[in-house]
């Protein structure tokens, strides 16, 4: 990501690691008391920012064998009721101009159910980003590899790990 203060999801975790920061002890040695002087919702929502900042569901070229790290953030994912379209804006830049033209094309068929002229009138790729950037601008859509799969329309096969039994109690 080439401007990540342009990232709303950035810029929120952010603010919140320099909240846990300040939580936390400055000596590393200390970390196991400050731990036992904590009560339960403390060190559950320490954990669930310690499990926030471990996981990666960005997809690339060759993450093809990270298929079940990716069904487990989908997962997550619907369990928070997390809604991409209030994380992630649409543009040019985070989006449009690092596909092909072809793909621009298909996506405003997703999107709008149509290719708008100023998409197809443009002679050059980032002039055709930039249209289908409007296009989409006031609607609720997001192409597939923001989108979150729900149970609905994907099922993931999560495998319980049996040697931590009581992981959950």
């Amino acid at each position: 990501m080439k401007d990540s203060t342009s990232c709303l999801g950035v810029t929120e975790f952010d603010a919140i690691t320099c909240i846990v920061q300040d939580k936390l002890p400055e000596d590393p040695a200390d970390l196991w008391d400050w731990c036992l002087d904590q009560n339960k919702e403390q060190l559950l929502e320490m954990l669930a920012y310690c499990a926030g900042a471990s996981l990666n569901a960005v997809e690339t070229k060759h993450s093809h064998d990270r298929r079940l790290a990716f069904e487990h953030a989908d997962t997550l994912a619907n369990c928070l009721n997390a809604d991409m379209t209030k994380w992630f804006k649409l543009t040019a830049d985070t989006y449009f101009s690092r596909i092909s033209r072809h793909q621009i094309e298909d996506d405003m068929i997703a999107a709008l159910g149509k290719v708008p002229l100023e998409v197809k009138a443009a002679k050059k790729k980032a002039d055709a980003a930039k249209a289908a950037e409007k296009a989409v601008a006031n609607i609720n859509w997001l192409p597939e590899p923001v989108t979150i799969a729900t149970p609905e329309t994907e099922k993931p096969e999560v495998k319980v790990l049996e040697y931590f039994p009581i992981a959950a109690e």
